[in-house]
């Protein structure tokens, strides 16, 4: 046993103590038609503990679906007709290694557009529904996230995986719900066993939402997920002449790190208390980790320099302005000089957050070594 503890008791997460049951959860912006389904499906196994959060969730459905039908009437057709303004840009790598630094970083060049956390938790209606719902949204929303201290507010960049709640597509985040079922939809991680119809509902899901986005922005967009991460093959071919920011950071530090965070998911947003072991969870990271970095590394030899940059958090918070000029020089973004200054101003405001270090157990360590050897022999580590 590589982690004694069980895994409620590893580490802390004393921001998740604090989230009260009626604070946003990713739950809320579905319509009643999924949630009365993705209750049905898991059988109803809902803790105690998380009947009042239920009862609300549920509360909020009727809206969503009656927003969604409005949102739907009006736009639909303008939708379908929008096409996306210049390719978009993802940025992609491993939960916990930087991605979301990167991408409030690069969102400060306002020649593009992005998911903010709002269009993320309702995706169907965001067209409409924003003076009505952000004020209310605003006030309760947490001001940080359950599993560190980034700052966390409706308007900052969401990755977009979080819409497909809303719309009601396939999802490795759909276990968040039900937490106990560790290893469900790993296999949205790579696509490498999706048939046919879940691909396609899957590219149909995001391409609707990217579309909605460029209609109210009128921008190309700068996304990202780290579930895309394994999916490289299919969105260069759903996207074509998308650009990609892979960034990586050292797996001693990204694999306990994902340990908080999915510990942190599991008990603020899923209608269970987990109940696995740390075992179990490091097992399910090691296998998501597999999926994502089969898909990335067997792709990425298909990508031009132009289209592909390989950066580290490492470098991103020693010399982050040197980083950010390597990446608009090689994806050919151009203007970075234009844009330096909003860059310096929000680094500015994160000098002081510091990233957590997490010390290892041997035996963690010396899994850690093994499972991402081709990972630290890729990226220098």
């Amino acid at each position: 046993m590589i982690l004694k503890r069980h895994q409620t008791d590893f580490p802390s997460i004393p921001q998740a103590k604090r989230y009260p049951p009626w604070a946003p959860r990713f739950w809320n912006g579905v319509n009643a038609g999924t949630y009365a389904r993705l209750l049905w499906n898991n059988r109803y196994r809902i803790h105690p503990s998380k009947i009042p959060m239920t009862i609300l969730v549920g509360a909020c459905t009727p809206l969503n679906s009656i927003l969604s039908l409005v949102q739907k009437i009006v736009y639909t057709k303008k939708i379908s007709q929008t096409k996306l303004i210049d390719p978009p840009i993802f940025i992609i790598g491993h939960w916990r290694s930087g991605t979301t630094l990167l991408h409030e970083i690069l969102v400060q060049d306002n020649r593009f557009g992005f998911s903010s956390t709002f269009d993320c938790f309702v995706p169907q209606h965001f067209l409409i529904s924003r003076l009505l719902l952000s004020p209310i949204l605003r006030l309760l929303f947490p001001k940080h996230r359950p599993m560190d201290n980034m700052a966390a507010a409706i308007d900052l960049p969401q990755e977009d995986e979080f819409a497909m709640f809303g719309c009601d597509v396939p999802t490795p985040y759909w276990r968040i719900a039900f937490c106990n079922q560790l290893d469900q939809s790993v296999d949205l991680l790579n696509f490498k066993n999706c048939d046919e119809s879940t691909l396609m509902q899957v590219h149909d899901g995001f391409s609707k939402f990217y579309q909605a986005l460029t209609l109210r922005d009128q921008k190309p967009l700068i996304l990202k997920s780290p579930t895309h991460t394994g999916r490289l093959a299919k969105f260069m071919g759903w996207f074509p002449n998308a650009k990609f920011i892979h960034i990586s950071r050292d797996p001693h530090q990204i694999i306990p790190s994902t340990m908080r965070l999915w510990q942190a998911l599991d008990e603020t947003q899923s209608f269970q208390r987990p109940k696995y072991t740390s075992q179990d969870l490091l097992d399910y990271i090691f296998h998501c980790f597999q999926a994502m970095y089969d898909g990335y590394f067997s792709a990425r030899g298909l990508l031009s320099e132009d289209r592909l940059i390989e950066v580290r958090f490492e470098d991103l918070v020693a010399n982050p302005l040197t980083l950010l000029a390597s990446i608009y020089e090689q994806l050919q973004l151009d203007q970075f000089e234009k844009y330096r200054e909003r860059f310096e101003d929000v680094l500015a405001d994160r000098r002081d957050y510091q990233p957590q270090k997490h010390e290892l157990e041997p035996g963690l360590r010396r899994r850690i070594d093994a499972e991402c050897q081709k990972y630290m022999s890729e990226f220098g580590y």
